[in-house]
């Protein structure tokens, strides 16, 4: 049975199924019969489904899994190549804005090749632009499981959220996947030791991941000597979605008082949870990091002293 076969059958146990919904009114119902014998009958199919014919995939599965992929011409590929060894030197010339564009070129040719959305991911790095360098990095994995770098790559990536727990299991598949690289064991001592800092000073999460994923709170007295720092802190202050969020945290540190038990006793005072102090603090970072972008990144590269080693990790990958 050819591709399009499965696809089309696929497609007609699609309408059967919705067709059995309960949702679905008889007037609907019989359109989607109409379909379906549409369909039988143009492609020349059994009435029905085919008993024979095991679809693993739903529909759904099958259009979500689907890779619009090209007939590349080898021009195509060369070309493609071209822009990949291009991103490559841009990179190494630290212009990481042009590599991404050289990178998203090569991509635009052909978007099936893991290593074009990992080394586009690696110059993300380079930028602290954390999110869009996951998003690639799950791009890469998609395509080949396999690749060690994309996962490293993620690693750095999440580190930079300050999302510990997902880094270090990132660096685990990773180490899995090519276990001779020193890199990725060195990145995963230094994720596992600061997911134990977060956890000892959780109100540091949330600011610590917004400077860069350093784990514990920034040194103070060098933000209140910024004078730039200070006028962006008034002005945070006098926002209502901040006010609230302050609000939200005194009540995480100082949560309302139990009233006594029937017995006259004073029931022992609720502690929060590391997950409360966290939530909050990342909901703040969050907040500052839309607000004024580029104060933080200048702050972040000033405060971010103890990052992963991510000079190897993060070179772009030359093979294709």
């Amino acid at each position: 049975m050819t591709s399009k076969e499965v696809l089309v059958y696929a497609f007609i146990k699609f309408l059967a199924d919705d067709a059995n919904s309960p949702e679905t009114s008889e007037e609907m119902k019989e359109s989607i019969e109409v379909a379906k014998q549409c369909l039988e009958t143009a492609y020349k199919l059994e009435h029905g489904a085919r008993p024979d014919l095991d679809l693993k995939n739903s529909l759904e599965e099958l259009i979500s899994n689907a890779k619009l992929k090209k007939v590349l011409t080898q021009d195509m590929k060369e070309q493609a190549e071209r822009f990949k060894k291009e991103g490559n030197d841009l990179v190494n010339a630290e212009k990481y804005i042009e590599a991404i564009e050289s990178y998203s070129r090569a991509i635009g040719i052909d978007n099936t090749n893991a290593v074009y959305f990992s080394n586009r991911a690696a110059a993300y790095n380079k930028l602290n632009d954390y999110r869009q360098a996951v998003d690639d990095c799950e791009e890469a994995i998609a395509i080949d499981p396999n690749y060690s770098k994309a996962y490293g790559r993620k690693g750095l990536a999440l580190s930079g959220l300050g999302m510990h727990a997902e880094a270090i299991e990132s660096y685990r598949k990773a180490i899995e996947l090519d276990p001779t690289n020193q890199n990725f064991r060195v990145n995963l001592e230094i994720a596992e030791e600061k997911a134990r800092e977060s956890a000892a000073n959780p109100m540091a999460g949330g600011l610590g991941s917004l400077l860069g994923g350093a784990g514990g709170m920034p040194d103070l007295g060098q933000i209140l000597n910024n004078p730039t720092m200070m006028q962006f802190a008034s002005q945070m202050m006098s926002d209502p979605n901040m006010q609230q969020m302050m609000s939200n945290m005194m009540n995480v540190v100082q949560p309302n008082a139990q009233p006594p038990s029937s017995d006259g006793t004073q029931p022992a005072p609720s502690v929060p949870g590391v997950d409360q102090f966290m939530r909050v603090g990342q909901q703040m970072a969050e907040q500052m990091q839309r607000e004024n972008p580029d104060l933080i990144n200048q702050l972040r590269n000033r405060f971010q002293g103890n990052n992963e080693n991510g000079s190897s990790g993060n070179n772009p990958d030359s093979t294709s």
